[in-house]
């Protein structure tokens, strides 16, 4: 599986494939002797290989989806510190295992320890949302925040277990607040003057939030409302399939509608 490794300065960017052919990738970030993030199980070799004999003094990972946190046990095994929040660590305890379709493309994670991000480099931030147990990690000397999935998808469409909107929107101005010089993310890699970007992911679940409620009030069921707000269930580009068939129903339009409804009906 190919890796891609970029020098931007204040950290480089490691980016990993996933499974050929699903277009999947996520990049784990360098800096200093900080890996944050490492990827899947299944790119490991790929990931230890470019480390090499590379200084690596501790592992933050950003949340415990396994295309972020699934090789940690194998740092942990190496001496390495493996640093998260308390969610992240209960998570990773004894992690669920993952569904086969997700499991192809980045392997099952496994349990690892994972303390406090205390003494670190690197300064913790909560950024729940896309995962409630989703930290961001701010680099002081660069400005620079490792945002993981903050900003991962534009125009969100679908959700999966565990997404909320809401949290989501408090983490955007928590981050425009903090007003970072650059966003290191997980999945769109380096985003330099990310204050638009930010703007744009806020104003989006901003508007999508007034409509879903006020087709609620309405009477709109969530199968109405998926149709009305969302242009119905997203499908996988040139699949003629959605989301919500090929995961079972764990990617779905109508849970997105669900986590906007959850406390605000």
């Amino acid at each position: 599986m190919p890796l891609a490794a970029r020098d931007h300065g204040p950290a480089t960017e490691i980016e990993l494939s996933g499974l050929p052919g699903t277009g999947d990738q996520v990049s784990v970030w360098l800096v200093g002797g900080i890996l944050v993030d490492t990827g899947g199980s299944l790119t490991g070799a790929d990931l230890l290989g470019w480390l090499g004999d590379r200084r690596v003094e501790a592992l933050a990972l950003g949340h415990s989806h396994e295309d972020h946190s699934a090789l940690a046990g194998q740092f942990a095994r190496r001496g390495i510190p493996v640093h998260g929040s308390r969610g992240t660590a209960a998570r990773l305890r004894r992690p669920a295992r993952v569904p086969d379709y997700r499991a192809r493309i980045w392997g099952q994670p496994e349990p690892v320890r994972v303390l406090p991000p205390h003494g670190l480099p690197l300064e913790p931030l909560p950024l729940p949302g896309h995962s409630p147990d989703q930290l961001g990690y701010l680099d002081r000397r660069s400005g620079w925040l490792f945002s993981g999935d903050l900003v991962l998808r534009r125009r969100q469409r679908i959700a999966m277990p565990g997404e909320d909107p809401w949290a989501a929107m408090a983490s955007l101005r928590s981050a425009l607040d903090l007003g970072p010089a650059a966003l290191a993310t997980s999945h769109r890699g380096l985003i330099i003057e990310p204050e638009p970007i930010l703007r744009e992911q806020l104003g989006y679940l901003e508007e999508l939030a007034g409509r879903v409620l006020d087709m609620r009030r309405h009477g709109l069921s969530v199968a109405a409302i998926v149709r009305e707000a969302l242009g119905g269930e997203a499908e996988l580009p040139g699949s003629g399939t959605t989301w919500k068939e090929v995961s079972g129903g764990e990617f779905s339009g109508a849970r997105w509608v669900r986590a906007f409804l959850k406390g605000r009906a």
